[in-house]
């Protein structure tokens, strides 16, 4: 960030509102207009940074525009989470974050989904399987092939193509010794019950 003191404290904060935002979010009963307030609010003060290319600005607005999104989505506001997931995955792109670029092709795939337009959410899985499985980060891709696998077996009706990214979710807890989620196995284990039944 540039040595303009007052962009510093503006970063600062916005960076803080955006914390209150999620802490806020993660309490039960919390108001959805309130978190929305602290995420509005951090895009507010970030807006008046001068130097709105340095990228620790960048990075910070993908971060509060992703939150917003997923904050959006929670409350069935698909429509809208769109938007801001579409931001926040352009903001990712051009600063080379592929963590942030595969997470957010994610939610943009599960925003898709929940919206009823598949081939728009099998692209957005796709493609954030492909940049998560380049970024190393095995939790995240865990989290997002369990999604797969559900949006298929309910919103496709496809239990083979389920049966697939449920498998590859198995294989990777396995090999970071990490749980396998209980719907996996469940999955899982009433396949195999089906495949000795036929």
């Amino acid at each position: 960030l540039s040595k303009d003191k007052s962009d510093e404290l503006a970063f600062t904060r916005a960076n803080l509102q955006m914390s209150l935002g999620i802490v806020h979010s993660k309490q039960e009963g919390s108001d959805f207009s309130d978190v929305k307030a602290y995420y509005e609010s951090s895009l507010s003060i970030l807006e008046k940074i001068n130097n709105q290319e340095d990228l620790g600005v960048q990075n910070l607005k993908g971060k509060i525009m992703s939150n917003m999104g997923r904050l959006l989505f929670e409350n069935e506001e698909i429509e809208k989470s769109l938007k801001f997931f579409q931001d926040a995955l352009k903001i990712a792109e051009n600063t080379e974050d592929r963590l942030a670029e595969g997470m957010r092709l994610g939610n943009l795939a599960r925003a898709y989904g929940k919206l009823n337009e598949l081939e728009k959410a099998i692209i957005h899985f796709e493609n954030a399987d492909f940049v998560l499985r380049h970024s190393n980060n095995i939790i995240e891709r865990i989290y997002l092939l369990n999604d797969f696998g559900k949006f298929y077996d309910v919103l496709c009706d496809d239990r083979e193509k389920a049966k697939e990214q449920f498998e590859q979710v198995a294989l990777l807890c396995r090999k970071i010794d990490y749980e396998v989620p209980d719907n996996v196995t469940a999955f899982l284990n009433n396949q195999e019950v089906e495949d000795e039944e036929s």
